[in-house]
């Protein structure tokens, strides 16, 4: 069977016959193995490597959807789902159009619900049905992006490497437009360094910075080179310098200046990170990045035992629009700096407080309640207080086990003990 695919490869080169007749001699000779062959994995692994090696040679050819669907089917058959799911997603967003394309979306929409070794998880699964319920695309080149797109914003870790591959076979048959070329390379380089080939992401991201130096994809390149080079902080902050200087209106670089700092504050270098968080205040005042550069710099100022600045930075912090997730962190960071033994006990209890208002319905909302009550007896010497705080927990939360605690708690004090 390779003797057989080598001298058809072999038959290629010459110009003896018109290359749609070689097509379709080709199609029909993989055909008629794949129909009359005995049948065993050996035919199989055999059949499916001379029709991947067909699609190489005549990429979008008239007959590549019918490829497709055969090689889905013969993947089935050796018990490889990942290549299978990849055969029928392709036929379906390249050849929307095609009669083939209700059967591949049956079999791709069984695949996802009832093979064992699931290629998609459910966080998967919408983004996928939403990209196949949109009309099919006709241009073979937009729908090949659309493709190629789709494995990105999935990033399935058993697809990636596949992935690498179908951007270098887009790059054969489209790499005279430059705009998509730098994009396909810098997918190409993301898949790579996604299914862990890092020093052939490298590459690609460094053909792409030489090729395109004013794509707007080299600046995410240049995030990505850095990312790589985290084991090496000096490569690593080269990379985010490049990013800046180059593109400083680009929404990256202000996450490549968070990094940057956090490059510092990973490897000790204290006033250095203090001064690069700082610059994100300074430079990009309105990126999402700043709540989170202020928490950093309450850090190091705590540990630099600054407490008072620690303490202005997480409230300057609360100061933005910040997602629920952002304000738990500030909060939590604020308590834990006033349970530290620099820490003002009626503000301990206060945040605790603000915490519960904010967050009624969080699982930790009794317990920081019960914390607050507990604060004011034993630190602040309130009685009255800390039993208003208890009832407050056996009212709200009156099936938990600080309810319980509470109850104890509230009978102790109402007995003088």
């Amino acid at each position: 069977m390779k003797n057989i695919r080598l001298i058809l490869l072999m038959v290629t080169v010459p110009t003896l016959l018109p290359a749609q007749n070689l097509q379709q001699k080709i199609f029909n000779f993989w055909e008629h193995v794949l129909n009359d062959s005995p049948a065993n994995d050996t035919v199989w692994a055999e059949t499916s490597a001379g029709m991947e090696e067909y699609m190489l040679l005549f990429p979008n050819s008239k007959k590549e959807d019918e490829l497709l669907l055969d090689l889905a089917e013969i993947y089935g058959r050796l018990n490889r789902p990942v290549k299978q799911w990849n055969s029928l997603l392709k036929l379906l967003l390249l050849h929307g159009n095609s009669a083939h394309a209700p059967l591949a979306r049956s079999l791709l929409d069984s695949i996802n619900n009832y093979n064992t070794s699931k290629v998609l998880d459910i966080r998967h699964v919408a983004a996928l049905n939403q990209a196949l319920e949109k009309p099919p695309e006709t241009d073979y080149r937009h729908a090949f992006i659309n493709y190629l797109n789709l494995l990105v914003n999935l990033d399935i870790p058993s697809v990636n490497r596949l992935a690498v591959n179908e951007c270098r076979l887009y790059l054969r048959l489209f790499i005279d437009d430059s705009e998509d070329t730098a994009l396909i390379l810098f997918w190409k380089g993301l898949f790579e360094e996604r299914s862990g080939q890092t020093n052939r992401a490298k590459l690609s991201f460094k053909l792409l910075q030489k090729l395109f130096p004013e794509a707007d994809v080299v600046a995410n390149s240049y995030y990505q080179m850095a990312l790589l080079s985290r084991d090496d902080p000096a490569t690593a902050r080269n990379y985010l310098v490049e990013l800046i200087n180059q593109f400083p209106e680009h929404p990256l670089s202000a996450r490549a200046q968070y990094l940057f700092a956090e490059i510092y504050y990973n490897n000790g270098a204290l006033d250095e990170a203090l001064n690069n968080f700082r610059l994100i205040l300074d430079a990009f005042p309105n990126s999402p990045l700043c709540p989170e550069a202020l928490i950093k710099i309450s850090a190091i100022y705590e540990e630099k035992e600054n407490y008072e600045k620690a303490r202005r930075a997480l409230k300057q912090a609360m100061l933005y629009n910040v997602s629920d997730k952002t304000l738990k962190k500030i909060l939590k960071q604020r308590i834990a700096l006033e349970k530290s033994k620099s820490g003002d006990p009626e503000t301990l209890v206060e945040t605790r407080l603000e915490y519960v208002s904010r967050f009624y319905n969080d699982p930790e909302a009794p317990g920081q309640l019960l914390a607050a009550a507990r604060e004011s007896l034993e630190n602040l010497g309130d009685r009255e207080k800390a039993l208003q705080l208890l009832k407050r927990l056996i009212d709200n939360y009156p099936a938990g086990k600080e309810a319980r605690q509470a109850m104890e708690m509230e009978k102790k004090i109402n007995n003088g003990q």
